[in-house]
């Protein structure tokens, strides 16, 4: 086993297991399948975060895999909490305590020149990388590894969406693709940080996501995400009652088309991660984040990842010839334990 597929493997199911969803404030307001599926998900999307960080310092150390299981097993506790500053502030402390070990230094009293290189390894690690983070549909994926992430390899020609997206204003809608035609075409989205990796990749490609959504009924309703055919075929055909019949039959036949390229398979998504060239590195010099780093050390994981790493940024091409393919969790397995953690919290209320 390896990173690549370690996200479906038993290790990391088995943790997904302990998942105690137990905000008690919350789940006593709501008790429906759908809630209680978003706050799985959430939780899923954390614990994803956190071995891709934890990963990204460790992947050279021997058995981070092992590692990896022991960090995420400590962390289960505060990510059924589901409250962020919980989940960050564990985890800041224990990649902290992992890295101290690792490098064999005391944790109490550590002196300047053990800080020094802390850090170094930090920077030399994730800092100086500059990582770029894209998440994407499992359909993508031999695409993106010939053609890297680029806007005119994309398996839907933007004629074709374009058609649909008029036909709807036809009858006075608005785009059933949001804003696909004035942000994305042309253009390729990626994130500084791994934070919102799962959330982009179940619903990849976004577009596709908000056409299958449209019409829905209940806001929980994650029928594209777990591929209900049936269902989102509803969901169309309640948008697009009012249209003429052969007007119909085209957005049909787009949906049908594109179904069987998205969705005709299970949804597990797919993370490329890859390195950028170190001179975007917004206030990258060296010193000045060991200056961050020395001031508080727990600090500066949250300063890296949250404030400097948590941005969307588009460009018109990312290249992927050195980039690390890693599956994500299946959200259909998700949702399955979703379903007997949901059973088992109500039979348990009553």
């Amino acid at each position: 086993m390896d990173i690549q597929n370690y996200f479906n493997s038993s290790s990391f199911w088995d943790i997904l297991n302990e998942l105690n969803i137990n905000n008690k404030d919350e789940w006593d307001n709501a008790d429906s399948i759908g809630y209680y599926n978003n706050k799985i998900e959430e939780a899923a999307s954390y614990l994803v975060e956190a071995a891709i960080r934890f990963y990204l310092l460790f992947q050279d150390e021997k058995d981070v895999l092992y590692h990896l299981n022991n960090y995420l097993t400590e962390l289960i506790p505060a990510v059924s909490t589901l409250h962020q500053s919980s989940i960050y502030n564990t985890s800041d402390n224990l990649l902290l305590s992992y890295l101290i070990k690792s490098k064999g230094i005391e944790h109490n009293n550590l002196q300047q020149v053990e800080k020094e290189i802390l850090f170094k390894t930090i920077y030399d690690k994730v800092v100086s990388k500059n990582y770029m983070f894209h998440a994407f549909n499992n359909s993508m994926f031999d695409s993106i590894k010939e053609n890297g992430i680029n806007p005119h390899s994309f398996l839907t020609k933007q004629e074709d969406i374009d058609n649909i997206s008029n036909i709807y204003k036809k009858y006075g809608m608005s785009s059933p693709f949001f804003m696909q035609e004035n942000n994305c075409v042309n253009k390729v989205s990626y994130s500084r940080g791994p934070n919102v990796s799962y959330g982009y990749g179940i619903d990849s490609p976004e577009w596709f996501a908000n056409f299958c959504s449209r019409g829905k009924n209940d806001c929980w309703d994650n029928s594209y995400e777990v591929r209900d055919y049936d269902n989102v075929l509803q969901n169309v055909m309640n948008t697009i009652s009012s249209f003429a019949n052969e007007d119909k039959q085209i957005v049909l036949n787009f949906f049908k088309k594109n179904w069987n390229v998205y969705a005709s398979s299970e949804n597990i998504p797919i993370l490329a991660i890859m390195t950028s060239d170190n001179s975007l590195l917004a206030h990258g010099d060296y010193d000045y984040e060991y200056s961050i780093f020395r001031r508080d050390m727990n600090y500066y994981f949250e300063y890296w990842y949250l404030k400097r790493m948590n941005v969307d940024n588009q460009t018109n091409y990312i290249d992927t010839k050195d980039a690390l393919f890693i599956q994500l969790p299946s959200y259909n397995r998700l949702m399955d334990l979703s379903l007997k953690k949901y059973s088992e919290k109500t039979h348990h209320k009553k």
